[in-house]
């Protein structure tokens, strides 16, 4: 989202990756050399390199600001739940901006947080509050009182949410999220494995966020496995079952 106002071409093929890069004393690792590739290919191919580098280049300021426009930080208070803040820390050396821009470092993404943001991407930027009651019904389901919906609050513009759909379809059609594609609909969606550990031996926490693009299905799903290991190979194909 960062790259996207700081007016980034996602067709520009300004990126590459030999698979490892060095930032200080510290490799940052990529799941394969991945070569030359734009925005978009590396955001379906979940390329680490990519947004450590882009990370750099936007600076610690710039995406601490994004990250607060994204409601990142923000005090959940809704009417049906509490939700504990996800939070963005400013890095003060290369490495900690680069371990930042992939979703290292301190950051920290609630599962309930996370989806919302997916859910905006699919509602052209637009954020819900999120709803644990949806309808009231009696013994003969007859619907007694509707819960409805209420925005929260404008994330992306449409402009952007289009890019960012487009990312995400790619990611599940060509990247790394086909083990959540489906027959029947177009799923759009981002895995991420996520380090909780520097000993190699503890499995990353397996993610996956992503949306049906249908109108008469609108869902968005994330899925969050502790220490299952990727993001492809655990909660993607789980998403896919949901």
């Amino acid at each position: 989202a960062a790259a996207l106002e700081a007016g980034a071409d996602t067709d520009e093929m300004k990126f590459y990756c030999g698979g490892e890069e060095s930032f200080g004393d510290v490799k940052i690792k990529c799941t394969a050399a991945h070569g030359r590739l734009n925005l978009t290919e590396a955001f379906a191919k979940s390329c680490n390199n990519t947004f450590a580098k882009l990370a750099m280049e936007l600076g610690p300021a710039r995406l601490a600001t994004v990250a607060k426009e994204l409601g990142i930080g923000d005090e959940f208070l809704f009417n049906d739940m509490m939700l504990y803040s996800s939070s963005f820390e400013k890095g003060s050396t290369d490495l900690e901006v680069a371990w930042s821009g992939i979703g290292q470092y301190k950051d920290l993404m609630t599962p309930m947080q996370t989806c919302m943001l997916t859910a905006a991407i699919a509602n052209g930027g637009v954020m819900m509050e999120p709803r644990l009651l949806s309808r009231v019904a009696d013994g003969n389901n007859r619907v007694k009182l509707t819960a409805g919906s209420r925005v929260y609050k404008t994330v992306l513009t449409a402009a952007e949410s289009e890019i960012m759909q487009n990312a995400m379809f790619d990611t599940v059609n060509h990247g790394t999220g086909r083990k959540a594609a489906l027959e029947s609909y177009q799923v759009g969606g981002k895995t991420g494995s996520a380090e909780v550990s520097s000993n190699k031996s503890v499995k990353t926490h397996s993610w996956f966020t992503g949306f049906v693009a249908d109108d008469e299905h609108p869902l968005a799903v994330t899925v969050i496995l502790e220490q299952a290991g990727g993001g492809a190979s655990a909660a993607a194909p789980l998403a896919g079952q949901l």
